[in-house]
């Protein structure tokens, strides 16, 4: 299949990036974003990923949820994905 993405100029796939690295993106993202849609994405994939990269979410993300939950405490769909998040964490289904 390769072989055929070559000869006719498909798209060359490369290597995916990892959980932890797709983590610290995300984290990026939260700390770093302005807008407060921007923020509450970033943290809704977060939310997603921490059932499955349970330690990496919690060891990356808990300072940066701490922080918004300081500051943006009037964003009510922001703080429901913050709360929620260390629920996917801690209990498993």
């Amino acid at each position: 299949m390769n072989f055929l993405r070559g000869v006719m100029g498909g798209q060359t796939v490369g290597p995916q990036p990892t959980g932890a690295e797709t983590i610290q993106k995300l984290c990026d993202r939260v700390a770093s974003s302005t807008l407060l849609e921007d923020r509450r994405d970033a943290v809704r994939a977060l939310k997603s990923l921490s059932k499955k990269y349970r330690m990496e979410v919690g060891m990356q993300s808990m300072d940066h949820l701490i922080n918004i939950l300081q500051t943006d405490r009037y964003y009510e769909a922001l703080l429901r994905y913050c709360y929620s998040l260390p629920n996917n964490m801690f209990i498993s289904l």
